[in-house]
Parts: structure tokens; C-alpha cells; sequence
């Protein structure tokens, strides 16, 4: 199954058969995982702060649809500006990841923050992608939007009309790409 998961998305995918690509658009924070038996992957694009408890809520209800909770999640955070793009930008993103990770520990289960696949003075994009294995390759590629559904990408083309910074709440609600 062909899955194109965009910013301002998560969903929740049996693994088996899984071509999953998450490519970056704006500073997002990537949320990659699995449960306990492997047998589900689990993913995210966070692009702010702002409803994110709400949204993290939101995500861990997708997991117990599927019979499995936080507790059972194994995760990695990655992407977003570490503490080197202060200088071109006001508050990193990064910050966003650590609050994930907190997030998840809170609630039992384990996460923990790429140590490489993160900006810092020079901008990177890190698109994230599975297909048997997980694996992330830096720079903008088109065939990543290629084959997912077209409702996805109709949500995220109006999510980045506008920046990260512009949002009101009701324009943070994440969108779970299972129900699109």
C-alpha cells in the first residue's frame, strides 16, 4: 500500500506491504515508530506547537483503534531547526520534537531525538520513507508526493498556504491521513 503522509498528518499502517514516504515541506518535526510486535508503524508530521497536546491525543487514539496505546510505541524524532538556526529564525522547532519525546515517555512508552537528521544553520530537508526498512534522504524530491491520496495532498497544499507562525488553532488540527 502506497502512503504519502504530508505536514499537518499521522496515521497508523499495518507494516506489511507499507511504501510509506513523509516528505518535508516547511520545518516540520518527523514522528516515526512502531508498536511492541512491529506488526503497525506509526507516523507524524508536526509543524507547531500550538494544539499539540490535543493533536498528540488525537494520534494515540488512531494507535487504539488499532489495539495498541503510547505505552507500546517505540518512536524516533526527527527533522526540524536545532539550536543553531536561532540566527535565522526566532524559536526552533526542535523544541517541538523534545516535547513529543516527553509526550510519549510521559505516557510509557519510548522515544528518542535523531541526533543527525535535524537543521542547524544551513537548512535541510529530510524526507523519511519505509518500504521494509525505515530510511531518510536529505533534499526535495518530487516522486516523494507521488502515488498517495489525493485528498492528503489537498490537505497539506491548504495547511501550507499559510506559515507555521500564522496559525490559529483550528488551522493546527491535525488531520489523521486514515480518514481523508
Amino acid at each position: 500500500m502506497r502512503v504519502v503522509v504530508c505536514q499537518g498528518q499521522f496515521g497508523v499502517f499495518k507494516e506489511e506491504g507499507l511504501d510509506l514516504s513523509m516528505p518535508a515541506i516547511q520545518t516540520c518535526i518527523g514522528v516515526f515508530g512502531h508498536n511492541i510486535d512491529k506488526s503497525y508503524i506509526v507516523c507524524a508530521h508536526f509543524d507547531t506547537d500550538l494544539m499539540l497536546e490535543e493533536n498528540l491525543d488525537k494520534f494515540e487514539r488512531s494507535m487504539m483503534k488499532n489495539g495498541f496505546t503510547m505505552r507500546e510505541l517505540s518512536a524516533v524524532i526527527f527533522g526540524g531547526d536545532g539550536e543553531m538556526s536561532r540566527l535565522r529564525c526566532s524559536k526552533p522547532s526542535v523544541g517541538i520534537g523534545y516535547k513529543i519525546i516527553n509526550y510519549i515517555r510521559k505516557k510509557g512508552g519510548k522515544a528518542g531525538y535523531s541526533d543527525k537528521n535535524y537543521s542547524g544553520l544551513v537548512p535541510q530537508t529530510f524526507n523519511l520513507h519505509y518500504r521494509n526498512r525505515f530510511f531518510i534522504r536529505t533534499g526535495e524530491h518530487s516522486e516523494d508526493f507521488k502515488g498517495g491520496k489525493p485528498a492528503a495532498l489537498e490537505k497539506c497544499r491548504k495547511r501550507i498556504s499559510l506559515r507555521p507562525d500564522q496559525y490559529r488553532p483550528k488551522d493546527a488540527i491535525m488531520t489523521d491521513y486514515n480518514e481523508l
